[in-house]
């Protein structure tokens, strides 16, 4: 009887023994797994899929990747500025609604081309307050008074001009045929050319700063012609002077100045690009 109960009390200690380590080793699992989660959650934050060198993908944040080589390095600071130059374009601020500035097209154009409007849109970051100046500046421009003459000619140079501003920054960065286009770019990585991937990435850079010194003068000429009353035309004509010259490539205004810039900018990423990859 004595051995029984001696055995039964053997056989209840080894199930409490065999309970507690089975506690322990739950415990002991999930708090493995958790770190694991927890670890392989701050990777993900800190080695987005922008590590993998996609351009597809967003680089913002290209700045926490950790490289293997300098040549990623440089590959992946050139898709950064790419994608700041590529937002600066297709920037749009609250309160854009395109519908509301379309009409003035129609003023000008017979047929307006989307794309065409998309780039008048984009030289001046579709900032709502400057689009309605312009759509003033356009209606005063196209509309005939007792006193004034409807300066049609005016007009249309200054959408063309506003369009032709954004040229140099599509040839760059077009989808299909710019000079740093997805296809070029993958060449452009395969070189491993560390010194010329990062003089792109400082072109492009420059690029941008230019491009948001434009946008402020624009801006600013565009709102200034808007203060002009509608049987002012000379006025308005005088005020938009330096920004039709781009269109005729004579005038030496700080818009016309940042413009040439640009375009040699353009044609040293054109000529650095086909060097490495032609």
């Amino acid at each position: 009887m004595f051995n029984v109960h001696k055995r039964s009390s053997r056989r209840m200690l080894m199930n409490h023994f065999m309970k507690i380590r089975c506690m322990v080793m739950c415990l002991l699992s999930v708090s493995v797994l958790g770190c694991t989660f927890k670890k392989t959650t701050k990777n993900e934050e800190s080695f987005p899929l922008d590590c993998r060198l996609d351009i597809n993908k967003d680089v913002k944040g290209q700045e926490k990747c950790e490289f293997k080589t300098p040549a990623e390095q440089a590959y992946a600071a050139l898709l950064g500025r790419l994608r700041l130059l590529e937002e600066s374009l297709n920037f749009k601020p609250k309160g854009f609604n395109q519908d509301v500035f379309d009409s003035m097209f129609s003023r000008v154009w017979d047929l307006p081309v989307e794309e065409k409007k998309n780039r008048v849109y984009a030289s001046l970051k579709r900032d709502p307050e400057t689009l309605s100046n312009l759509k003033v500046v356009v209606i005063n421009l196209t509309t005939t008074t007792a006193t004034s003459v409807a300066g049609l000619k005016t007009a249309r140079d200054l959408l063309m001009a506003l369009d032709e501003s954004v040229e140099s920054f599509i040839s760059v960065i077009g989808e299909n045929n710019g000079y740093l286009n997805k296809d070029n770019l993958t060449k452009l990585k395969e070189t491993q050319d560390v010194a010329s991937l990062s003089e792109l990435e400082t072109m492009v850079h420059n690029m941008l700063v230019q491009r948001e010194q434009m946008v402020v003068f624009l801006k600013d000429i565009i709102n200034q012609a808007a203060l002009f009353d509608v049987n002012d035309k000379n006025h308005i004509q005088d005020a938009l002077g330096s920004i039709i010259g781009l269109i005729f490539k004579t005038c030496s205004s700080q818009i016309c100045i940042i413009d040439r810039n640009l375009k040699n900018l353009k044609e040293s990423i054109k000529n650095k690009v086909s060097n490495l990859i032609l």
